[in-house]
């Protein structure tokens, strides 16, 4: 997939989709924006990009990761919070995630599915069970094959590190484990797979975000948390 012609028709799909009145608000009313694969030029030519039913997790390259992700983007933020008015905490900490997932074996457009999760803990001596963890467990339960990227919106608690709200330190090493290469079928995360945290739409930081790769988190947190197990 080196070198894919295809890179430069869907940069300029994306370049279009989001810099123009109309590609916005196409991709704004798009259910499915991670799917959006034309558009039309300002001469009124219409561009398009056909890719492949059945690909393997290993035939989808970084770029297309990546721009499936910006298109993305903007509704999974706003599946994120959604995920997180359903959350229940006893000390009012609510947070949402929510993931674009992509999956081996199927038609291109049957491929991608994005899947939700938010936080539960009803009473203080309860055990915590983060978004990140649930929003995972539901993609791997439907058979998805790799997590393209993942929004984690949520209010900053002072004695994290971050500017925004990182997955804690069990979920990040919940993420390690789903990268181990001893267990390739359970191997739905890799060093690629992108982390974008951001503050809720009501929160007095609304409009902060962070957007960084597994391996940046992990190399944070290693500096910053002393995580041992990346």
């Amino acid at each position: 997939m080196q070198n894919d012609p295809r890179q430069a028709q869907m940069e300029e799909i994306w370049r279009l989709t989001t810099t123009t009145d109309v590609g916005q608000q196409r991709l704004a009313m798009s259910s499915e924006p991670w799917l959006i694969e034309s558009a039309r030029r300002e001469d009124g030519t219409e561009l398009r990009v056909k890719f492949e039913d059945g690909r393997k997790k290993e035939e989808i390259p970084l770029w297309e990761r990546r721009q499936r992700f910006i298109q993305a983007r903007r509704y999974l933020f706003a599946q994120a919070e959604s995920a997180r008015m359903k959350a229940s905490s006893w000390r009012k900490f609510y947070v949402g995630t929510a993931l674009l997932a992509f999956r081996e074996g199927y038609k291109h457009e049957d491929s991608w599915r994005v899947f939700t999760g938010m936080n539960m803990k009803q009473a203080e001596n309860m055990r915590t069970v983060c978004s990140e963890p649930i929003a995972l467990a539901a993609a791997i339960l439907e058979g998805y094959d790799l997590v393209i990227g993942q929004t984690v919106v949520g209010e900053k608690l002072a004695e994290q590190a971050g500017t925004t709200l990182h997955p804690c330190r069990n979920c990040r090493w919940c993420m390690h484990e789903f990268m181990n290469d001893e267990r390739p079928k359970l191997r739905i995360i890799d060093k690629h797979t992108i982390v974008h945290t951001a503050f809720p739409m009501q929160s007095e930081n609304a409009g902060i975000s962070e957007t960084q790769s597994v391996e940046e988190l992990f190399a944070f947190h290693r500096e910053k948390s002393g995580d041992d197990f990346a």
